[in-house]
């Protein structure tokens, strides 16, 4: 009788957690698509894709990384990462430059004109931000921080452990 029990109240537990995972799921993609349509209109006024930010973001914390590094960090294709770091290169925000010691490796820096684009499109995310939460109470704003907190410790903890297990499970070695 208890196994059946625990077993029944094991499984309204599962029930529940897909519930709530598909409701995270669903309130997630509502969240990105909507924070996607505001930076489309962000940098439409600066005239670079909406994956610019992402790159230069990646190339101010380590400067000189190659479109095939960043490709790897974005998760995104890389001829989409080349694509766009042409354009930045057209709008003089970075630089390629050959690499010094393989000269097949073409690696990306900041041009100057980049910080001031960065403070410009990071002020306007600021303020698109604050546009969105504006009419929330004090206390509504605490709790949706809270929550960004423990979501964003939860992925890390998921991230670390998922690259734990690649670097103990290398793709084509043995399982």
């Amino acid at each position: 009788m208890f196994v059946l029990v625990r077993t029944f109240a094991g499984e309204q537990e599962s029930e529940r957690a897909s519930s709530e995972v598909k409701e995270i799921v669903e309130l997630w993609r509502a969240i990105n698509r909507t924070l996607h349509l505001g930076a489309r209109h962000v940098f439409r006024e600066v005239n670079l894709p909406p994956g610019a930010m992402f790159v230069l973001g990646q190339v101010a914390r380590e400067p000189g990384l190659t479109i095939g590094e960043i490709a790897r960090r974005s998760g995104v294709a890389k001829s989409h990462v080349s694509n766009t770091v042409n354009t930045l290169v057209r709008e003089q925000y970075v630089v390629k430059q050959p690499d010094d010691e393989d000269a097949r490796l073409v690696r990306v820096r900041l041009a100057p004109a980049a910080e001031s684009l960065m403070a410009q499109l990071e002020q306007r995310s600021q303020e698109v931000w604050a546009g969105s939460l504006r009419d929330l109470e004090e206390g509504e704003r605490a709790r949706v921080l809270e929550g960004m907190r423990i979501l964003r410790g939860a992925l890390e903890s998921a991230s670390e452990k998922e690259e734990a297990m690649n670097d103990e499970n290398p793709r084509g070695g043995p399982c």
